[in-house]
This record gives structure tokens, C-alpha cells and sequence, in this order.
């Protein structure tokens, strides 16, 4: 049965690894943001109540 053959099938899969090890992480990590997003607790506006006229 060819697909129990392993001699295609284990260069295939090295050379895919080796692919995802050492070419797909520099293309990842240059898509970071390289600025830090500022928390949004720090901030937060208060909110100041709707007075109306009638109140």
C-alpha cells in the first residue's frame, strides 16, 4: 500500500517544519504592533450626570 511508504512522506514533512520553524515566524512577528496600546482604565472620562431643568 503506497500510502504506508515512508519515504515520500517524511521529506515532505521536514521540509514543511523547517518552513513553518524558520520562515513563517519573521513574517509573523514584523506584523506586531510596535507601539503599546494604552490601557483603557487609565483612560477612562467621568462621566458627568445630565442635569436638566427640570430636576
Amino acid at each position: 500500500m503506497p500510502q504506508l511508504d515512508v519515504k515520500p512522506w517524511v521529506p515532505v514533512l521536514a521540509v514543511t517544519w523547517l518552513a513553518f520553524l524558520f520562515l513563517l515566524p519573521p513574517k509573523v512577528i514584523s506584523h506586531r504592533h510596535h507601539t503599546n496600546p494604552t490601557n483603557p482604565a487609565k483612560n477612562k472620562q467621568t462621566k458627568n450626570p445630565w442635569n436638566w431643568p427640570w430636576h
